[in-house]
């Protein structure tokens, strides 16, 4: 059985902002994916990054990629 961490793999950034206490936004990529169409999806995807930065705390989008919980 894989250990919980072997599960979840955080970016550096978002990493760097757990460890020094700075806010992280989880922010759930289906609507990007299968929600809104191109060029609209990677326009939100960059507003909401913005927004969530200009306010002082790192985005973390969630994915699964191969087996594992993508944050970052």
């Amino acid at each position: 059985m894989a250990a919980v961490t072997d599960a979840l793999v955080a970016s550096p950034e978002v990493d760097a902002a757990l460890r020094s206490g700075r806010a992280v936004v989880a922010l759930e990529t289906s609507v990007l994916a299968q929600g809104l169409p191109r060029p609209h999806s990677l326009q939100a995807l960059r507003d909401m990054t913005t927004a969530v930065r200009q306010r002082g705390a790192e985005p973390a989008w969630v994915w699964i990629d191969g087996g594992a919980i993508r944050v970052g």
